[in-house]
């Protein structure tokens, strides 16, 4: 399991809109021929 925070900032016509912080929670699922992250949670915050 992991925990990763991204911070982002959103554009539209080139003037910021909003930008805030993406925090993702992820497993890792291990199989006899493959290891994938899925992501299991997902929250954000938004600031003008």
């Amino acid at each position: 399991m992991a925990h990763a925070w991204t911070p982002y900032e959103f554009y539209v016509n080139g003037k910021l809109s909003h930008k805030g912080v993406n925090a993702f929670t992820l497993f890792k699922k291990d199989t006899y021929e493959t290891s994938e992250w899925k992501i299991v949670h997902l929250i954000d915050t938004r600031r003008k």
